[in-house]
């Protein structure tokens, strides 16, 4: 009864009905595809419309706050945001969570601190800085980044860049300022220890023709469920009970039960097929029994209720610091550093004074920068490293400047054809396919991570007296209302 032929015979037949109906699901895919499209044409044209604004912060001197006041700054940016859930809200109109870039840059040995936010958040940007730093100026700027072209390559200039990820999940918390003890306990100015001092020595050395550009893409995480980070805080609650012993049974979905009771049965076919051959025994039974138990997952590992009491001072460490974060408000972030230099000047040295700069906020037990390799300038070895193509390495340096100019994540096209991705004939169809699907045929190189306001705040804030480099510049007056019995006339 139960034959190869007869399962092959069945498989076919299979096959042949659903090539047959062809006529009902092509329509309903092509529907969905059509929906998919207008509605990443709407987010584009959407983005398209919103004006931004640079806004350089120029500082003063005798600043005397640690960047907690930086980490206020940011818990008032991160503004109400209400995702979209009607069909309308979808298909109808844009709704889309923008964001701010926050910048450093040194430009031959010249330090400056930008914001590039939407122009309707300017107000709120000033405001929220002013709360806290009221005697920074904010004015608005010309684009630095026009001074290096957009085809680099032919221009003589020359480049290296990257973005950056988390080593572990985005729970786990970097060094902040708040482990720097120096910095939020010490009353004196000449013992405190800034983590923005390795970035101002470090852009200060730079000679003209040298510039290194530091960024960061950060957008507020929404309600959790309506985002792809913003559920990163029921994560960090999973790793806590996971690290602590009390590990709660994930929830299974309607289907899975189900799936598991089909799966069963599938695979014990044959053994099934091979029992209803055989006579019945005694008792009336061929031993089928197994397939009633399908759906029951067994669970033999023990549970041990008093492994908080057993764990190790560093393992509560790392605890207590994941439970810091979550307590706080979460932006996904992407960071991304960039070194450009005319030919002459350019120092291979600086690429390595890039990952120090960066390397001070890793930790072993806890987070750590790395960089993405999706996004760092390098040749792409072939043939087990017998090829490097250098295409693909000009490919990237040009993805990674046009984000950082135009402030967006680094978007790339997926690969259709199974060939390199410098190729020409690869390139056609993909952009052919893009052309026709762009939501399903474009892909991200950028990992957005989670910082949250405290760490955000140790990766940006106004330096103190603390980082005296000359290259910080510094308003050497303040400004000041005029007095209120001032005559006038």
């Amino acid at each position: 009864m139960f034959t190869p032929d007869f399962f092959a015979a069945n498989l076919f037949e299979g096959i042949r009905l659903i090539l047959a109906g062809w006529w009902i699901y092509t329509p309903l895919v092509l529907v969905y595809l059509a929906a998919e499209n207008w509605k990443y044409y709407l987010i584009i044209a959407k983005l398209k419309s919103t004006q931004w604004v640079l806004l350089e912060i120029r500082i003063p001197r005798g600043i005397m706050k640690s960047p907690e006041a930086m980490e206020r700054v940011f818990t008032g940016f991160h503004g109400p945001y209400v995702p979209p859930e009607k069909f309308k809200e979808f298909y109808l109109e844009a709704n889309v969570r923008l964001w701010y870039n926050l910048e450093i840059v040194g430009q031959g040995g010249d330090i400056r601190f930008y914001i590039y936010a939407p122009k309707k958040w300017r107000n709120v940007v000033e405001a929220q800085i002013y709360a806290q730093y009221p005697d920074v100026t904010i004015s608005e700027a010309d684009d630095y980044t026009k001074s290096v072209p957009d085809d680099f390559l032919s221009e003589d200039y020359e480049m290296w860049g990257t973005e950056m990820q988390f080593a572990k999940e985005d729970a786990y918390p970097i060094t902040t300022y708040y482990d720097f003890k120096t910095l939020t306990e010490a009353k004196l100015e000449e013992v405190k220890v800034d983590p923005l001092s390795a970035f101002a020595e470090t852009l200060a050395t730079l000679k003209h023709g040298e510039q290194i550009w530091f960024q960061i893409l950060a957008r507020p995480c929404g309600l959790p469920g309506k985002g792809p980070k913003d559920n990163w805080k029921d994560e960090a609650e999973q790793i806590v009970n996971k690290l602590a012993g009390r590990e709660k049974p994930a929830k299974k979905k309607w289907w899975e039960s189900l799936a598991e009771i089909v799966s069963a049965f599938i695979e014990e076919i044959p053994e099934h097929a091979a029992e209803l051959a055989k006579p019945m025994s005694s008792s009336g039974e061929r031993g089928l029994g197994r397939l009633y138990a399908a759906g029951a997952k067994k669970d033999d590992a023990k549970k041990d209720p008093s492994k908080l009491l057993h764990i190790t001072p560093g393992e509560k460490d790392v605890i207590a610091a994941i439970e810091r974060k979550a307590s706080k408000l979460g932006y996904e972030a992407v960071v991304r550093m960039i070194y450009v230099a005319r030919r002459d000047v350019f120092d291979p040295s600086g690429i390595g004074s890039l990952f120090g700069m960066i390397k001070q906020f890793n930790t072993q037990h806890l987070n750590a920068f790395k960089p993405n390799g999706g996004t760092l300038t390098r040749t792409k070895d072939y043939l087990w490293g017998f090829y490097s193509s250098q295409k693909y390495q000009n490919k990237i340096k040009r993805g990674l400047l046009y984000s950082y100019k135009h402030r967006t994540l680094f978007w790339d096209i997926k690969k259709i054809l199974p060939f390199p991705d410098t190729m020409r004939i690869a390139n056609a169809v993909s952009r052919f396919f893009y052309r026709l699907f762009p939501s399903q045929v474009e892909s991200m190189r950028s990992k957005p991570i989670v910082l949250n306001t405290e760490e955000m705040a140790t990766l940006f804030h106004f330096p103190g007296e603390t980082v005296s480099s000359p290259a910080m510049p510094r308003q050497q007056a303040k400004f000041g209302e005029p007095p209120i019995n001032l005559p006038a006339g």
